[in-house]
């Protein structure tokens, strides 16, 4: 018999290089991943429930849910307690939001296995996309019995209670992800949002510089920094964390359009100019911003915003 390939493995690894690989490469990975799926399929025969699990989660990757599903329901003709099938299923409705739906998929691979942590951590984020957050919060409290080393599970949770404004709790459940050693960006961003709420400033900065090491390339932690900096009236501070963010990311409108706020209060008038034109640049839509933000008056009286202000906002 054929040695069977683990297509799974490869999927991992095609996980792992998307961030830096162009998407026309990784459709063509992705295509040579189905072509071996497929061809364990034939080697097995037609009742072979991994290969038909292994198809159907690459089209799922390639966006083809109609031979997802197709894919997934025949391996639940085989096995109809096939947990995976169920929650694949509920993948795709969710991609394709029809949140309802996904749900009563993942409810059903938890009545097959009451212990399917994958099951529960998903059906708590599909939860949380509806903003149905105390079931979110339930199902993610179960997926942490379950898995006490759940870290996303323990973030998110955070993140929710949170939006809640429930501080103390968020505080105790995102600690717990770093006393677990998840040494992650979002984790010291969600912890640098929950500390400043709580008025431990100088803690909230200290997990915004970690959440800017981690990861240069998201964009919140710039601007929630230089906001603590600009509060505290401490303006050149928050000018040098958001030309460190606009160093890493220089086409993120939202970055110019803060600093050309603190150029304003610097009375930096001609940058504060400069930055707004490429705000605009990067994105039209903040011209509606522009004016309505009362901070910008002294940069919008001049006439050289008037011709930015006309030149993008028909765009």
């Amino acid at each position: 018999m054929e040695k069977v390939i683990d297509v799974r493995n490869y999927l991992k690894m095609l996980h792992n290089y998307r961030v830096m690989t162009e998407n026309k490469i990784i459709e063509l990975q992705l295509l040579g991943a189905l072509a071996l799926a497929k061809r364990n399929h034939e080697s097995h025969g037609i009742k072979d429930i991994r290969s038909i699990m292994d198809m159907a989660s690459v089209y799922v990757e390639l966006e083809d849910y109609d031979n997802a599903e197709k894919m997934y329901m025949k391996a639940l003709e085989l096995n109809p307690d096939e947990a995976d099938a169920y929650c694949g299923l509920a993948v795709i409705f969710v991609n394709c939001k029809d949140y309802h739906q996904a749900i009563e998929y993942y409810k059903k691979a938890i009545d097959i296995n009451p212990c399917n942590e994958r099951a529960y951590f998903s059906l708590a984020e599909t939860y949380d996309k509806m903003k149905l957050y105390d079931e979110a919060i339930s199902c993610y409290k179960k997926a942490v019995e379950i898995n006490a080393d759940d870290y996303w599970a323990y973030i998110n949770l955070g993140e929710i209670y949170e939006k809640l404004d429930k501080d103390k709790e968020a505080l105790e459940i995102t600690q717990k992800a770093i006393d677990n050693g998840f040494d992650y960006y979002k984790t010291h961003f969600t912890m640098g949002v929950i500390l400043n709420k709580l008025k431990r400033t100088d803690e909230a900065i200290g997990m915004y510089v970690k959440a800017i090491e981690e990861n240069p390339n998201y964009i919140p932690s710039f601007l929630n920094l230089s906001d603590i900096y600009k509060s505290k009236e401490l303006f050149e501070k928050a000018v040098d964390i958001l030309s460190f963010g606009i160093k890493h990311n220089k086409k993120e409108a939202a970055l110019y359009y803060s600093r050309a706020c603190i150029y304003v209060h610097l009375d930096i008038i001609k940058k504060a100019l400069n930055d707004l034109k490429m705000a605009a640049r990067h994105n039209p839509g903040l011209v509606w911003d522009m004016e309505r933000d009362y901070e910008l008056f002294p940069v919008k009286k001049l006439d050289a915003y008037k011709v930015i202000k006309n030149l993008y906002s028909t765009l």
